[in-house]
């Protein structure tokens, strides 16, 4: 379905240059959306002020053989997670604030609805609004991380605004 969407989505607007925004949780077997988060999220989904005609969530199934791998024989720690919730507003040029805060809104519907969760994130979206980002994308492997970035790349010259930073000596 993606890959269709995809699709769609450059025949509509082919070489025109696009900025996204997006944010994303990680969930795990036991953090389920409850029914009335469910309500919460659909309801606030048909009334907020989105500011722009291109949006969408999905639910990204996780699990399989990515569960199989120990979560620190890698950087990537969400072995347990069970589906991700990706939401993204689209728009020509840059992403405007009305549009950040309706994908904002989505997950602090689902956050507020689901207070004691600790929902981790996809490191993959680089989310410099996300409140400690390093820890949402490394979680329990951060000090190993930041050991190994200390020692290949101490003056932190690979970086982006969430990545791991080098550990102090």
């Amino acid at each position: 379905m993606l890959h269709w969407t995809e699709d769609l989505g450059i025949h509509i607007v082919g070489g025109i240059q696009c900025a996204f925004y997006t944010k994303c949780l990680a969930y795990k077997p036991a953090d389920l959306l409850p029914p009335s988060c469910v309500d919460s999220l659909f309801h606030y989904l048909d009334t907020a002020e989105k500011d722009t005609a291109l949006w969408f969530m999905n639910f990204e199934l996780q699990g399989g053989a990515t569960n199989d791998i120990p979560a620190d024989a890698t950087a990537y720690v969400h072995r347990d997670v069970l589906l991700y919730s990706e939401a993204f507003g689209i728009d020509i040029g840059r992403v405007d604030a009305a549009t950040r805060g309706f994908i904002t809104g989505i997950s602090e519907t689902i956050t507020k609805a689901m207070p004691n969760t600790d929902f981790g994130s996809y490191p993959g979206y680089v989310d410099r609004e996300l409140p400690n980002g390093q820890h949402s994308y490394w979680g329990a492997n951060l000090p190993k991380l930041e050991r190994i970035k200390r020692d290949i790349d101490p003056k932190d010259i690979f970086q982006n605004p969430q990545s791991v930073r080098p550990a102090a000596s």
